[in-house]
């Protein structure tokens, strides 16, 4: 699976002789038989499509489903979920996974294992599996209709790359210029950070997002080749497009004011788009969706059309989480809809009308706001309304794993929010008709089903009420849904202005609800308002216009639980036997979380339990010993409290053990395996 030095050696002295010409790839010969696309009709992105981001590391484990302890979740754990249904009983289409490739971060004990430093774009991560587990999780995926994308890093590789091994080793190296280098560190060119991005002791090497991973040489005809070789070998093998890391850095200025954003990046995914994904047969079209974090529209529509050239299918939505979170945190109810209905209808639009669509998220791995049931406090009635905006606006919804069961997790931890799925959780709450499992169900299965959201566009409609947002999703084959959410902090009544023939309820409580006066349910009814009854505080509605056949999705509205029995925080064990500053992510089964650790037998050992900075000891919270579960060993002598100290242990022969928190109880304890 390699390429070894010498193949892209001599691949960029047949580019240069060739006078730097791009050469046509040959397909790769792979060693098992690639399981090939979904295929499809162009445009399925925009078509009842619904993705989940699974973060591999932490989703499940083997042939579970079960707990990826500690961040040890696979591509096999994938598959079980798979074949379990999940993602079918979720109403999910669409698999993006974050990066399989060997990286210097999943090589690691770190907790924080993001794979975002690649060492090799040839090699799946062992941690994760192999070729062959990749092409399981491909096939089962496909045969349920579901398509899979890969998260393609091209910007920067890791520092261990052989690549940039080569590249440093002399000026004279083969892969020197595959690399940004400069004898004396420029004094500009500070990127998004407020320090030089030259890295290095001298000569100093260009990275963006820090010393270990440096930026690719993108005029560099060679390197060049080489990623866009990366990306046609994986599509070809079987998946379905790919989210590209970090599209803004591509190419780099000589000034503070040309670091990113440059033509000359257009100009690539501009020949990616047309040369490679759009080259593929009308039967097995791919896709491309862009990490362009920009807040200002005009950038993010740069990135779906130049002129009349196509780039990004889809522009992840940055902007929305920090829309989301302002219209039900701290807006009054009529700023609120404003502020939504600004971007649901007005952004989408024009992303739509460039020919793209906005992929919408709450929160991902990026930090680009905290998971719904800590950004709003653990209030049900927030989360479930800020659920249904997203999966049933405009866009393209994107749901990040663990959002769908109400997990926590806080902004500016990394590894916060990228804890292990709470398989125990999602238990409950699949036994629960309210639960927020079950409304996402509900709102995913109503949007990949109903032709309303096939090529969907996105309308406001008049309300006289204050704190009421109206909306008319309008697809394919005339159809059309109608969404009220009440943004008001008590229940409402209202009167919409639409003209339809007819109108049934599919989402929520609608039996009360009227169009010119007349029952919803009573068939063929005159031109009107539709007059709603009763909408909860933070509730949405939905009906079907003009099509009595459509399936009801939630025949009620749900009793929206709060959050805070899950809300709980992210506990870390961090000790001499991790490197004190390595973070190592604890299971969470309710309020009793765990974390296995081989130690050596004689040896005494410092640890520490902890949240959020390495250094804090869980909020000075106190948790106290259980000595019914004691370990073959011998406890220091610190104190049963916690707060801010160090405990020992010295076990009596080597193994592994178990150490153990319940929140619940206030206890902690270690036991051997």
């Amino acid at each position: 699976m390699k390429r070894p030095i010498v193949s892209f050696l001599a691949l960029w002295l047949g580019i240069l002789l060739a006078g730097c010409t791009q050469p046509t790839a040959q397909p790769r010969a792979w060693p098992l038989t690639p399981p090939g696309a979904l295929g499809g009709e162009r445009g399925w992105e925009r078509s009842n499509t619904a993705f989940y981001q699974v973060w591999v590391s932490a989703f499940g484990k083997g042939a579970g489903p079960s707990l990826a302890t500690g961040n040890t979740g696979d591509l096999p754990g994938i598959t079980a979920a798979l074949r379990a249904g999940y993602f079918t009983d979720l109403g999910i289409n669409g698999l993006w996974l974050s990066p399989i490739f060997k990286a210097t971060s999943l090589n690691s004990g770190s907790g924080n294992k993001h794979g975002y430093d690649t060492e090799d774009y040839d090699s799946i991560a062992a941690i994760y599996g192999n070729l062959g587990d990749l092409a399981d999780l491909l096939g089962e995926a496909h045969s349920r209709g579901i398509r899979v994308i890969f998260d393609f890093v091209p910007n920067h590789t890791s520092r261990n790359h052989p690549w940039f091994i080569d590249s440093s080793s002399s000026t004279g190296a083969a892969y020197r210029s595959w690399y940004l280098w400069r004898d004396a560190r420029p004094s500009g060119w500070t990127g998004f950070d407020s320090w030089s991005d030259w890295q290095g002791t001298g000569p100093y090497y260009y990275g963006v997002f820090g010393s270990g991973m440096p930026d690719l040489n993108f005029r560099d005809p060679g390197a060049r080749a080489a990623m866009r070789t990366v990306a046609r070998d994986w599509l070809d093998f079987g998946f379905d497009g790919l989210r590209i890391d970090a599209v803004k850095y591509l190419y780099e200025g000589d000034s503070d004011a040309a670091w990113k954003d440059l033509g000359e990046t257009h100009a690539f995914f501009d020949e990616l788009r047309s040369g490679l994904l759009d080259a593929y047969p009308e039967g097995g079209s791919r896709v491309m969706l862009a990490e362009n974090w920009d807040g200002d529209l005009s950038n993010v529509l740069s990135y779906v059309k130049n002129g009349s050239v196509a780039e990004f299918n889809v522009p992840l939505d940055f902007i929305w989480p920090d829309v989301l979170g302002r219209a039900l945190n701290s807006d009054p109810p009529a700023a609120a809809v404003a502020r939504l209905a600004s971007h649901m209808v007005d952004d989408s639009m024009a992303v739509s009308r460039a020919g793209g669509i906005f992929g919408v998220f709450q929160s991902n791995h990026d930090n680009a706001a905290s998971r719904p049931a800590t950004l709003y406090g653990g209030d049900g009635k927030r989360v479930y309304l800020a659920a249904a905006l997203s999966i049933l606006g405009q866009g393209m919804p994107i749901v990040y794993y663990g959002n769908e069961i109400g997990m926590a997790g806080q902004v500016g931890n990394d590894i916060n929010m990228r804890q292990s799925f709470d398989w125990a959780e999602e238990a409950r709450q699949a036994a629960d008709k309210d639960s927020l499992l079950a409304w996402h169900r509900a709102l995913l299965k109503l949007r990949s089903s109903n032709a309303a959201w096939n090529q969907p566009s996105i309308a406001q409609l008049a309300v006289a009420e204050a704190g009421i947002l109206a909306l008319k999703v309008s697809g394919s084959a005339g159809a059309s849904v109608v969404l009220v959410a009440n943004l008001n902090t008590t229940a409402a009544d209202c009167a919409v202005a639409l003209a339809a023939d007819s109108a049934k309820g599919i989402l929520g409580s609608t039996e009360g609800d009227s169009l010119a006066g007349a029952t919803l349910a009573e068939g063929s009814l005159a031109e009107g308002s539709l007059a709603v009854k009763g909408l909860p505080a933070y509730g949405i509605r939905a009906w079907a216009m003009n099509d009595q056949l459509v399936p009801v999705a939630f025949d009620h509205d749900p009793v929206r639980a709060d959050f805070q029995s899950i809300s709980l925080p992210a506990l870390f064990l961090r000790g001499s036997f991790n490197a004190w500053g390595t973070s190592a992510a604890m299971t969470r089964n309710g309020s009793v979380y765990s974390f296995t650790q081989t130690l050596a037998g004689g040896s005494p050992y410092q640890f520490k339990f902890g949240n959020a900075d390495w250094s804090t000891a869980l909020g000075g919270n106190e948790v106290f010993y259980d000595s019914s579960h004691a370990a073959p060993g011998t406890l220091g002598s610190s104190s049963d409290g916690w707060e801010g100290l160090n405990l020992s242990f010295m076990p009596s022969v080597a193994g592994s053990y178990t150490f153990t928190v319940d929140l619940a109880s206030q206890t902690w304890w270690i036991t051997s395996n």
